[in-house]
């Protein structure tokens, strides 16, 4: 378990894989914090990423067969040796993607690059812009 901040709480958390590291990822109502152990019988932790969701500039879902949630972070606002493009395998990545749009809209952020207004895609979970009648990622139609 990650340690808190002052006013913030763990709202998910599941064992899951950054690419081929197994660990923890914690989503808070103010973080994404991934944390790992290199051996298994190691006490201590250690955390790859620790990223302010105001720093989350998108959230997809990827991957044909094993499908994995895409995270893209803007530059600087993540962990040490961390890119700009951060995959998990998770077990449900659309139910994180949903969270994750939730939670990262209700934070006031002028310098937001998330879509503030669209619907979300019943079939594949993707979250569009509201003027596109058609899903951009799986072309199934906007609900009416």
């Amino acid at each position: 378990m990650p340690i808190l901040k002052p006013g913030e709480e763990v709202l998910a958390g599941e064992n899951t894989k950054f690419y081929n590291t197994h660990g923890y990822l914690s989503l808070t109502n103010k973080r994404l914090i991934f944390e790992y152990k290199p051996h298994r019988f190691e006490e201590r932790s250690y955390t790859s990423v620790d990223m302010e969701l105001e720093g989350i500039s998108d959230v997809f879902v990827e991957g044909a067969v094993r499908k994995k949630l895409v995270v893209i972070a803007r530059t600087g606002s993540f962990g040490k040796d961390v890119s700009g493009r951060l995959e998990f395998s998770v077990r449900d990545p659309y139910s994180w993607q949903r969270r994750l749009i939730e939670i990262r809209k209700s934070i006031p952020d002028t310098q937001t690059d998330m879509p503030s207004a669209g619907w979300l895609c019943p079939v594949c979970a993707t979250l569009n812009l509201s003027d596109l009648l058609l899903c951009s990622r799986c072309g199934n139609p906007k609900p009416r």
